[in-house]
């Protein structure tokens, strides 16, 4: 049974909820249960996800929660998300929960620290220009890179196409040369051969796909 399938009913459907992008999406209480479910897991474990004693304390708190969350709101009101998940660790807390609240505090915590992490590495990419031959610049295009190892990586044993990625995008800078970019992104996975010997593999892979994007581009001239 799904934590979602034995939550609570939502109310205040049409309250909205404004994210930390900015977005406003509609209130849903089972995000709550759910929340406060995976919090006593993380300290009870897996083994007890069945426990219809984990479903009754976050169906019982979920429904605080919401009250102390809507108390003072009408109905077309909005909230922020951080209003509402201050009020999960406040309703552990009070209910003398608080192992599961440390491990709703440790969870928020590291969530933020990934979409500042996020954060950091989207404005780091979006600054990076790629300038041609022809001295035009081009943004820096970090899905299409992933998609390319992902692609040269593929049946390759116990490679890590987020560590080559790490690594690439060390020794880039902004109007980095073409031909520069190219040799940055078959070096960082020859400097992985160390690791893992496939590396080596990767590397030939992604040279061989240079050299055939540099002769697609020559018969484009």
């Amino acid at each position: 049974m799904s934590l979602a399938a034995t939550s609570p009913a939502t109310e205040h459907s049409t309250t909205m909820v404004i994210r930390r992008n900015g977005k406003a999406t509609q209130f849903d209480s089972n995000k709550i249960y759910i929340a406060i479910s995976k919090a006593f897991l993380a300290v009870e474990g897996e083994h007890s996800q069945q426990s219809s004693h984990i479903h009754d304390i976050a169906t019982q708190l979920t429904k605080q929660i919401q009250q102390a969350t809507f108390r003072n709101l009408s109905v077309n009101d909005t909230i922020h998300i951080e209003q509402i998940q201050d009020q999960v660790e406040l309703a552990l807390m009070r209910a003398d929960h608080h192992k599961v609240a440390r491990a709703y505090v440790l969870y928020r915590e590291k969530r933020s620290n990934e979409r500042s992490e996020q954060e950091q590495d989207q404005q780091a990419s979006s600054a990076i220009q790629i300038k041609a031959t022809d001295g035009s610049l081009s943004p820096y295009n970090k899905q299409q890179l992933v998609a390319l190892l992902e692609e040269c990586a593929a049946g390759l044993e116990d490679i890590s196409s987020s560590t080559v990625l790490e690594a690439i995008q060390k020794n880039l800078f902004d109007e980095i040369p073409q031909h520069a970019f190219e040799q940055a992104i078959v070096m960082g996975a020859r400097g992985l051969i160390d690791q893992q010997p496939d590396y080596s593999r990767l590397a030939a892979r992604l040279l061989l796909n240079n050299a055939r994007t540099e002769a697609l581009n020559f018969t484009q001239q």
